[in-house]
């Protein structure tokens, strides 16, 4: 069983450490990333738009093997997280209207 586990995190490591790591609106677990890094944003008082991507990428930072999908989900979107947030848009919203969730 030990040996079937490692398997699979090894599968996973290296499917999320390639260099193209992108997220879909298919993908579960796009919408709960984007979710929490939209979160991170909304949570902040009128943050610089630095603080704002320093907040996101501390939050995937602790995403273990799922930082580089998180980290592309910023790469990918952060001008319209940081706008669409910036007007007070909830984060489910947000990342809907990224079409990374479609609940």
């Amino acid at each position: 069983m030990k040996a079937f586990a490692c398997v699979i995190v090894l599968c996973v490591a290296v499917i999320f450490h390639s260099e193209y790591v992108h997220a879909s609106n298919t993908d579960i677990m796009s919408c709960v990333l984007c979710e929490m890094i939209a979160e991170s944003v909304s949570t902040l008082n009128s943050p610089s738009p630095a603080a704002a991507l320093s907040s996101m990428y501390k939050r995937c930072a602790h995403m273990g093997l799922m930082e580089p999908a998180c980290d592309q989900i910023i790469d990918d979107n952060a001008r319209r997280i940081l706008g669409m947030a910036g007007l007070g848009t909830p984060p489910k919203n947000i990342c809907r209207e990224l079409n990374l969730c479609d609940h």
